[in-house]
């Protein structure tokens, strides 16, 4: 399980998804609404070959990438 937190300054429509280092998405997480203030997003990789991807985070205008390292 992987997590990422983010800080909105208001609630906003959002969407988050992971990639993989030749920009192909391989999940798509979650659409919905993100409320105002600490967000804590949860992430199960299980299913998910060793190595580096990309969450990115869109909410609202907001848009946030973090790197993720799965190891088995």
């Amino acid at each position: 399980m992987a997590c990422t937190a983010r800080d909105l300054p208001a609630t906003a429509a959002g969407w988050r998804g992971v990639f993989d280092a030749l920009g192909r998405s391989v999940r798509s997480i979650t659409t919905g609404q993100y409320t105002a203030g600490s967000n804590t997003l949860l992430l199960d990789v299980s299913g998910l070959a060793a190595g580096a991807y990309v969450c990115r985070v869109t909410a609202g205008a907001d848009v946030a990438s973090r790197t993720l390292l799965v190891q088995e």
